[in-house]
Order: C-alpha cells, then structure tokens, then sequence
C-alpha cells in the first residue's frame, strides 16, 4: 500500500489493520509532505511588487513515482484526509494517474463544497494561524481573511486561501533569524481546494482517465471517497 500524504497515519493504518485481518500480507510505503503548513518555521519570500510572503507544504518531487517503481504488484494507493485539495488537482490527478498500472486500485477523498459555506470557526482560524503564531505573532497583529474564488478551468472546483494582513510593522523569529514585515505587507496561509460532486468524480475519470469502482459518500455529506483503477 502506498500513501499519499500520510500524515499521522490515522486513516492508513485502519485500513493496513482491515487487509491483515483479511489475510492478506502488506507492504506500506507512506509518503509525507516534506514541509506541512502547520508546522513550518521557515518562511519563503516571494519576490514580488506586492511583497508578498508565503508559507506552502512541499511534496518530496519523485517520492510517488520511486515508491511505484519499487513496489511489488498489485498495488493500492490511498490518498485520505482531502491531500488532494492541497495541491493543484488538474496536475495532481494526472501525476497520481501515471504512476498506477493495470491491476492497481487507488482509493481518494475529497472534501465537498457546500451550497452556502458556514465561515470559519475559531478552532479553524487558530490552526491556520498557528505557523505566525509559532513566529512569535498573534491575531492581533493583523487581519486573518479566508477568500474562496471558483477555478475557471472547470465548473465546481473552487479555491480557498487563507491570508493574514499586517495592521503595522511587525517582526517575526523563524529558523533563529528575524524577519521584519511592515504595515499592509500579506503572508499566504497556504490553499485548500473543494470540489462539487460532479467535479470530483470528473477530475477522476474523464481528467485523469482513470475507472470508477465505487463512490462511497461520508454520512454528513461533507466528504466522498472514490475507489477507481486504471
């Protein structure tokens, strides 16, 4: 089993316990964001008029492909816990899709867009803060906005950034060094993507090429999970 994004764990290993207790032997190769938004300490400056900064996970390049190559067939991938609105999902599809050969089986998630998003709660805008808060900044230094924007590239695929505007000169301590941010400046929070129904299972069968099996929707609606093969 190779896992996209694995994170903690949580999700693969009640699915590794699921396959063992079936009797099958597994191989697990977790594959994880060399940088997670949340716990990242250095920030990268984006050379640009508008001095805008910003704070994006990183997916270790060839980690995905490297893992296929060595792992024995069949193989199945699991990419859980919306990894795939992390990234951009038209080129994520079509990488995830090239590194599975007939035979495979890939099981996805992705969180659905509601009709009217509820704004986000207090928890929600701690642990986006929470990369400025580990630099010495509170929520009083400024304005926490979250802006969703449709992607014109296909209908229902929508775009959610999350930025925080210095209301005055700032200093923040990353990697033992001080960075000095001035009044008006932005820091990017990082983006999450949502999908409506129809579009995620586009991105997964006509995008990507790749054969729906089951689409399995959780009980509160807010997320759908797709098993598909090539």
């Amino acid at each position: 089993m190779i896992s996209f994004g694995a994170g903690e764990g949580l999700k693969d290993r009640m699915l590794l316990k699921a396959l063992r207790d079936s009797g099958l032997e597994v191989k697990y190769y977790p594959l994880m964001r060399a940088r997670p938004c949340s716990r990242s300490r250095a920030p990268r400056r984006r050379m640009t008029t508008a001095r805008h900064w910003e704070l994006k996970p990183t997916f270790r390049a060839g980690a995905s492909a490297a893992a296929a190559d060595v792992s024995e067939a069949p193989r199945l991938f699991l990419m859980a816990g919306n990894t795939l609105g992390g990234f951009d999902p038209l080129d994520q599809m079509r990488h995830v899709s090239d590194c599975l050969h007939e035979g495979d089986l890939l099981v996805l998630d992705a969180r659905i867009r509601e009709e009217n998003p509820p704004d986000p709660t207090e928890a929600q805008k701690r642990f986006v803060f929470a990369p400025l808060a580990s630099a010495g900044l509170t929520q009083e230094d400024g304005e926490l906005r979250f802006t969703e924007n449709s992607d014109d590239r296909h209908e229902g695929l929508y775009l959610l950034t999350r930025r925080f505007h210095a209301s005055k000169d700032l200093t923040m301590l990353a990697s033992g060094r001080q960075i000095h941010i001035e009044r008006g400046e932005r820091i990017f929070l990082n983006f999450r993507y949502r999908f409506t129904r129809q579009a995620f299972r586009w991105l997964v069968s006509e995008h990507a090429g790749l054969q729906v099996i089951a689409e399995i929707p959780s009980s509160d609606g807010r997320f759908v999970t797709i098993v598909c093969s090539k």
